[in-house]
């Protein structure tokens, strides 16, 4: 592991309220809640204060030359929580990428994380589709070190909906073309050597798995497995979504979120 990393933050919702933090996915940034975080800051009583980051190596956070494993991306989001003045435990809410890096966040400070909520989950042991991607952009060679725009596009669209907004569609497209291609190999290496399978059951967090069932990046088993892996762990399916349902429906993601905090335990 290298040392943390300064991660920029953004913040919006009610100061006071109940602290959530948001993970981006995999070349995204702090942007990629942009549809949802209208539907969190209306959250009724003292609502939410809410916080996003851009992860290491994406959006304005620092681009070093190394330290992209799991492990190093969520030791600069545990800094993050050891700089809050208020020591609150935050409900940490992280996609794709981000729920691999939340995970790891809750086992090394239990105790600042309230509950957690995975919104299109990898697996604990990397499957086809995470390796598959790594060893492609491998191959992609890139010496200008830009991933080509239109293999950008396609890993987008590819992994969303046509129900996405075509203008934030853009604006995701755009952040994850700016990320240099050595940063997306790094990070790649890091997720596609991640298992924390052996770590689940020490992970007692409250936590909600939310998953739509046409994600092609992990299966509906994979999920019921994660779920059944986490000791306080329950999984929503989300009818007619994909791997990043908090773009393609974000009033529903909302509505799931919201109601968890009210009792994240399931059945």
């Amino acid at each position: 592991m290298t040392g943390p990393v300064e991660l920029p933050v953004r913040r919006t919702g009610r100061p006071g309220g109940a602290p959530v933090l948001l993970l981006h996915g995999f070349t995204d940034s702090a942007q990629s809640w942009d549809l949802l975080l209208p539907h969190l800051a209306g959250a009724p009583g003292p609502g939410l204060d809410l916080s996003a980051v851009d992860l290491r190596g994406h959006g304005r956070a620092p681009r070093p030359d190394q330290g992209y494993a799991v492990a190093d991306l969520a030791a600069d989001v545990v800094a993050v929580l050891d700089q809050r003045p208020d020591g609150a435990a935050v409900v940490l809410v992280g996609h794709s990428l981000g729920s691999l890096v939340a995970r790891r966040v809750a086992l090394a400070r239990p105790s600042r994380v309230a509950a957690l909520v995975l919104v299109g989950a990898l697996p604990a042991t990397p499957n086809d589709s995470m390796t598959g991607l790594r060893d492609e952009l491998h191959a992609l060679g890139t010496p200008d070190d830009r991933v080509p725009e239109a293999w950008v596009r396609d890993f987008q669209e590819g992994t969303s909906s046509p129900d996405v907004p075509a203008d934030f569609l853009e604006a995701a497209v755009a952040a994850s073309h700016a990320v240099p291609a050595r940063v997306w190999r790094a990070v790649a290496d890091g997720f596609a050597t991640a298992d924390d399978a052996a770590d689940l059951a020490g992970l007692t967090t409250p936590t909600l798995l939310l998953w739509g069932d046409r994600d092609p990046v992990s299966s509906e088993a994979e999920q019921r497995a994660l779920a059944a892996a986490l000791p306080r762990a329950r999984l929503r399916v989300l009818d007619g979504l994909g791997h990043a349902p908090h773009w393609e429906d974000p009033a529903r993601v909302a509505r799931e979120l919201l109601a968890s905090l009210d009792g994240p335990d399931g059945d």
